[in-house]
């Protein structure tokens, strides 16, 4: 793919209180007249109103740069993308780029696990439900059937104890010399919700002592092989992600009425 074709070449975001400010700020961008009719205008995709399959929600304004001094001009024309996500959207954003981090699987692309992407479209039902927009494809109409299902896949994952451990694993890495480090690997323990951090220099040790931790096949483990340039692109990415992680936690939690 060429550069000049990249939607998010250049990109901003604004985290929101609610679905009414997020249309205050759109109105803004859009202005007193409609940009969005002719070649070369502002684009907008409303997944608010439109939530992709996968339990996502926000609205995208995606728009081109038009230089104003001729020193910009070789960046004339490119494209550049404002995200806007009220707070609970954005959280939801947030647990999906720690899962794909720590566990590998591409489910901010549309992959992995099939059980990982249902959680999901199910959290971001729920979420939809909470804010009163439109609901997510292919999940429950009626809210005790979502809820219950959302319930027993949230259980089945060991989804709240994940998040609690990588998010400890994050806290814990500013703090460690990892300098020599190209690989972590993290253990953390469902059970009593405690992690190891070990810091690895090559691939190959680092995979030998995951392949042994999960030939134990023990059920109260959960081991992840993690390249330390990921956790620092999602520390940069995410710079509040610690606020973030406790408000999908606690957003999940009062969705299953959990304490």
């Amino acid at each position: 793919m060429k550069l000049s074709q990249m939607q998010d070449l250049g990109g901003c975001r604004a985290i929101v209180d609610d679905v009414a400010a997020v249309d205050r700020l759109f109105n803004l961008y859009r202005g007193p007249q409609t940009l969005f009719d002719s070649e070369g205008s502002l684009k907008c995709y409303d997944y608010i109103r439109k939530p992709k399959p996968d339990g996502y929600r926000g609205l995208h304004v995606i728009g081109r740069y038009r230089p104003k001094v001729a020193t910009n001009e070789p960046w004339s024309g490119h494209r550049i993308e404002i995200q806007l996500r009220t707070r609970l959207q954005h959280a939801y954003s947030t647990a999906v780029e720690t899962v794909t981090t720590f566990t590998r699987h591409p489910l901010k692309f549309g992959g992995g696990p099939d059980e990982w992407r249902r959680f999901f479209s199910l959290t971001g039902a729920v979420f939809a439900l909470r804010e009163g927009t439109t609901p997510v494809e292919g999940t429950p109409s009626d809210p005790i059937e979502l809820n219950r299902e959302l319930r027993d896949v949230t259980k089945s994952l060991k989804v709240r104890q994940r998040l609690a451990g990588w998010a400890k694993a994050i806290r814990t890495f500013p703090r460690r010399n990892v300098s020599q480090f190209q690989w972590l690997l993290l253990v953390l323990n469902l059970t009593d919700n405690t992690i190891r951090v070990t810091g690895f220099s090559a691939r190959a040790k680092a995979a030998k002592a995951l392949d042994d931790i999960e030939r134990l096949k023990s059920g109260d483990f959960d081991a992840v092989l993690v390249w330390v340039d990921s956790v620092r692109d999602l520390r940069a990415a995410y710079p509040n992600y610690y606020a973030d992680t406790r408000e999908f936690i606690s957003a999940l939690n009062q969705a299953l009425r959990l304490p």
